[in-house]
């Protein structure tokens, strides 16, 4: 008597993981980004050594 549900092949299924998983991770980064750019915003009224530091931040985050 066969099953009524057939799992598909692992290959595919840990294919699908990884995939969301790296979706996962892309969003992670980014919404940290963004809360990184927003703390030294925050920073950098204060000293013209976080206004450079958040400049230079900023140019390396848009390489990604």
């Amino acid at each position: 008597m066969r099953p009524f549900f057939v799992p598909f092949p692992k290959r595919k299924n840990q294919d699908f993981q990884s995939k969301k998983s790296k979706e996962n991770l892309i969003v992670m980064w980014q919404g940290m980004s963004q809360i990184l750019i927003f703390l030294l915003d925050l920073f950098a009224h204060h000293s013209p050594f976080y206004t450079q530091l958040l400049l230079s931040i900023k140019l390396f985050l848009r390489g990604f």
